[in-house]
């Protein structure tokens, strides 16, 4: 995720998260499901 304003990224990882893809923590981002979340980021576009 690069030239992303912080908030932005945020925004985009707090989705996932909240889709059971990511588990964010202090200074971290752990992949909790990666190959539905490279589904879902392939579908994406």
């Amino acid at each position: 995720m690069s030239n992303l304003a912080r908030t932005t990224a945020g925004t985009f990882l707090h989705r996932l998260e909240a889709e059971g893809h990511v588990e964010i923590r202090y200074g971290q981002i752990g992949v909790l499901a990666p190959e539905a979340l490279r589904a879902r980021l392939v579908a994406s576009g």
